[in-house]
């Protein structure tokens, strides 16, 4: 069936090519380019919303129905379950067998690599988990007037730079490119194509939906408003470029989920936690290889065991003073009493480093992927190695154990082949996990009386 209104969207693609793209799953993407304005803007004459356009009277056909799988629904229509073309501009079929589509199903579109645009017809009212998901060559997107309905990563790494929307669609809305919610409080998907270097969040924004940034490649730099009380699960991941963030103290939630706030941003320099967040949650800033300093607000209650894995240029962990829960010591973090050594600056250039006399515990991951350090000196105040505590740290050449440590747990030493560990105990205690030192990796000296 011919629709007036997709040969209005299908022309502004004409002239477009396609925009080659690797998933941030699969490969490190490099520095973009493309001149920049301080609000995300390329091109200053763009209207607040972008919306169909006329100008073309040429009729384009829908993508023929024998490319895609459809599946009858209870409510008498249709979901389009697969497609199973390679054409690279697909036009959905607006009816099958004379019934309505209303949904694309989950991952329907998932990995199409030759696919560059896509028009969704006016009769879609839901599009499912993953329905686009890596199409890594998806430039341009076409949503008609009843979508409602996005799932989760249903466009994550598809490098689009442009997303437009029929101007009577209820839910949502296209500022600039991008895709907000119809009200503008929700940023639902940044158009992650756009060669843009930095982006400015509208003030009248609430919450950054899960993903919305996912796989920018492109942004140094995204600044977020006052506005902002609401950041969504990995809604920054593998923004490998991105060097640096303020969460503002208007933002008092980040969702949790599969993947990290900043997991994989490797160009992360220096990110600077307001005052409102409360919780800092497992791979918060995993695989942020360049990341120096982190400051974390006063109000933080919870910090993740994983928060930051693979940190492995972190030199500065800073604490607001007003923390009731964490402080900071020469750069590491510790519970606000001093007994836990939670995270060590694994960036450091210290060869030696002497756990403080008060300590009780050394937690989970605190050293872990530390390249540097040879030599820990744990005091005899310690009673608790965590799990991982010293995960990967194939620097290390020597730990000696006191006698007062009473429980070692799962995999505390795993991957230092370097190391040889003193223990002042004649064997293992009760409570010293059995893989303690995981499959012997590290050699080890029983009942060391000092040199």
């Amino acid at each position: 069936m011919k629709r007036k209104w997709l040969a209005m969207l299908l022309a502004l693609f004409v002239g477009c090519s396609g925009v080659a793209f690797v998933s941030c799953a699969d490969e490190h993407l490099g520095q973009g380019s493309g001149g920049v304005s301080e609000s995300g803007v390329s091109n200053s004459n763009e209207s607040e919303s972008d919306t169909f356009e006329s100008g073309s009277n040429e009729d384009l056909e829908e993508t023929d129905v024998d490319l895609f799988t459809f599946t009858l629904l209870s409510n008498d229509s249709y979901e389009l379950t697969k497609y199973n073309g390679e054409e690279s501009v697909v036009v959905i079929p607006a009816t099958y067998e004379n019934k309505p589509v209303t949904t694309i199903g989950e991952g329907a579109f998932s990995k199409c690599y030759n696919l560059t645009r896509v028009v969704i017809p006016n009769s879609v009212i839901s599009m499912g988990n993953d329905a686009f998901f890596s199409c890594i060559n998806l430039s341009k997107i076409g949503i008609g007037s009843s979508l409602a309905i996005i799932g989760e990563y249903a466009l994550s790494d598809c490098p689009l730079s442009e997303i437009v929307v029929d101007d009577n669609n209820a839910v949502y809305k296209v500022v600039h490119g991008n895709l907000y919610t119809k009200d503008g409080k929700t940023l639902v998907q940044y158009a992650i194509g756009k060669s843009n270097s930095s982006f400015v969040i509208p003030d009248r924004v609430a919450t950054i939906a899960d993903n919305a940034f996912r796989g920018a490649k492109n942004l140094t730099e995204i600044v977020i408003p006052d506005s902002v009380t609401t950041i969504g699960s990995a809604a920054f991941y593998c923004c490998y470029n991105l060097t640096k963030v303020t969460i503002p103290d208007s933002v008092t939630a980040i969702r949790s989920g599969t993947y990290g706030l900043f997991e994989s941003c490797s160009g992360l320099v220096n990110v600077n936690i307001g005052n409102g967040v409360t919780s800092i949650g497992d791979s918060t800033f995993s695989g942020c290889r360049n990341l120096s300093c982190v400051t974390i607000g006063a109000v933080v209650n919870f910090i993740a065991t994983g928060a930051f894995w693979d940190c492995t240029s972190l030199t500065e962990i800073i604490v607001n003073e007003q923390n009731t829960h964490y402080k900071s010591v020469d750069g590491n973090l510790y519970t606000k009493d001093g007994k836990t050594l939670l995270q060590y600056a694994t960036g450091k250039s210290t060869a030696v480093f002497a756990i403080p006399d008060d300590v009780t515990k050394i937690g989970g991951g605190a050293f872990k992927s530390c390249k540097n350090l040879t030599e820990v000196l744990i005091p005899a105040s310690v009673a608790t190695i965590c799990e991982e505590a010293f995960f990967f740290c194939d620097g290390l050449t020597k730990i000696v154990i006191p006698a007062t440590v009473e429980t070692v747990e799962f995999s505390a030493f795993r991957g230092c082949g370097n190391l040889h560990i003193y223990c002042e105990v004649e064997r293992a205690p009760y409570g010293w996990d059995s893989n303690w030192n995981y499959s012997n990796n590290s050699s080890v000296t029983w009942g060391y009386m000092g040199e």
